[in-house]
């Protein structure tokens, strides 16, 4: 028998291998999934906050196991969604019932973490994570388990990816640059996280220039060659800037989809997602002096000092906002159904037609402007917006939604634009883990049109050259 024979026949037993353990996979990962959610419902536990770690542990290793894609591993768009959403809304519970309150950061009151209103916020997170395995799995029955990477893509052209990734690039470059030159400039720099946040905060353009300048990036990386390796440079240079300057989680939101691109075209081993991970920790808890105290901190840093699972519990805040939006609706407050997830239009369409918004100018249908108006600035997170537009079945439809587009995001080719429209619905979708998902629509209508840019110049390209 031959040596390719023997090779084929090895490849095709562990193919059928493969095959036969999914099934039990997903089975495994349901029985923690429910095992979260029972432990969830422990809210008579002596000590409530570690039944509700564990509970968020469970599912949260629930949904990466049913999910788990072996082609593109730890960073496909599904398995990196998980592991951020977890990350922002379990990290504080685990790491605080692991560590103690002392790695409680200093964000203002944290008396929210042990008030009667965590439980059900928990829940509705652990809730959430079911139904985005659910819509995972939904994509996945419908079409095939597993996405495949297609290593011959030779017959699409990059260019058109490129350019607009390129002319992207440099116009969200200059809008981030006209930004911070108009709101003080270099003194930026060591004026700490909370003087940039109050500095550039009220400029939407910086918001728009940031997801410009994300989907750019991704277009070059999408691109391959030459295109891929400045795209990376970009970034690097991106981080060393926005990192001291406390911009984590930009800086990790985007560095995270340009993974979840370059998984479209070859698989990232685990250890190097689990090195580079915990790489990522030590760095967060080591910048977090430069968000209070600027650039310079960094400078006076104890490095002995620096602790992993701080960084972990520093992220974990966006399950503030889940119990404040909870509390809100269990006193009364009537559910907006969804209003938020459609209020940029509605605004358009109000000033096209010149009717007049709120007297008051606080206008509550954007979810953002109402934390922020109530609660201050603690952020968002797509389980506390489900909260507020229709309670546990509204976050359930919600996560469900958002579980299926990533499932169809892995299920696109290893080709340029593939990998670009990956940047196009991922970045926001990563974005609004932390803050509001009104942008999220507008957003991915502007990575739309700059997609149909990118084809139709590829096509000219190719009747240029046929």
């Amino acid at each position: 028998m031959s040596v390719m024979s023997t090779k084929t026949r090895v490849l095709d037993e562990a193919t059928v291998l493969r095959a036969a353990f999914a099934p039990l996979q997903v089975m495994a990962g349901f029985v923690l999934l429910v095992l979260g959610l029972l432990t969830s419902l422990r809210t008579d536990a002596v000590n409530v906050l570690p039944s509700l770690a564990l509970a968020l542990g469970l599912s949260m290793a629930g949904a990466l196991l049913s999910t788990w894609d072996r082609t593109r591993g730890p960073t496909s768009t599904v398995t990196a969604y998980i592991l951020v959403f977890g990350l922002f809304h379990a990290g504080l519970v685990v790491a605080v019932a692991v560590g103690g309150e002392e790695l409680l950061v200093g964000q203002g009151d944290n008396s929210w973490l042990f008030t009667q209103r965590l439980p059900d916020a928990v829940r509705a997170v652990v809730v959430g994570m079911i139904a985005l395995t659910g819509g995972v799995l939904l994509v996945r029955a419908l079409t095939g388990r597993q996405g495949r990477l297609r290593a011959d893509v030779s017959e699409v052209r990059p260019e058109g990816t490129v350019l607009v990734g390129a002319v992207a690039t440099g116009v969200g470059f200059l809008v981030l640059s006209y930004v911070v030159a108009q709101n003080g400039g270099l003194a930026l720099l060591t004026s700490g996280y909370g003087g940039f946040l109050e500095a550039v905060g009220g400029a939407g353009t910086f918001g728009y220039g940031t997801i410009i300048f994300g989907f750019g990036v991704g277009f070059l990386v999408a691109g391959g060659g030459a295109a891929r390796r400045t795209g990376w440079i970009v970034f690097v240079v991106f981080a060393l800037i926005g990192l001291p300057l406390g911009l984590r989680g930009t800086v990790l939101f985007l560095g995270v989809a340009l993974l979840a691109v370059e998984a479209k075209k070859r698989r990232v081993p685990v250890w190097l997602a689990v090195g580079v991970s915990y790489a990522c920790l030590m760095l967060i808890d080591l910048i977090r002096v430069s968000r209070a105290e600027g650039i310079g901190g960094l400078f006076r840093v104890d490095l002995s000092r620096i602790v992993p699972l701080r960084a972990i519990a520093e992220m974990g805040y966006s399950l503030k906002p889940a119990v404040v939006v909870d509390e809100w609706m269990s006193s009364g407050t009537q559910p907006l159904h969804g209003v938020t997830l459609i209020a940029p239009l509605v605004r358009f369409v109000e000033r096209f037609l010149g009717v007049r918004g709120p007297s008051d100018g606080i206008d509550d249908r954007l979810f953002n402007v109402e934390i922020l108006y109530r609660a201050g600035p603690i952020g968002g997170s797509p389980v506390a917006e489900g909260l507020r537009n229709g309670g546990l079945w509204f976050v359930i439809g919600l996560m469900l939604v958002i579980g299926i587009g990533l499932a169809l995001m892995d299920r696109l080719p290893a080709t340029p634009l593939a990998g670009a429209a990956t940047m196009v619905v991922f970045l926001p979708l990563l974005i609004a883990v932390r803050n509001s998902l009104a942008p999220v629509l507008i957003q991915m209508a502007l990575g739309v049109i700059l997609l149909l840019v990118a084809s139709y110049l590829s096509r000219s390209k190719k009747v240029t050259r046929s």
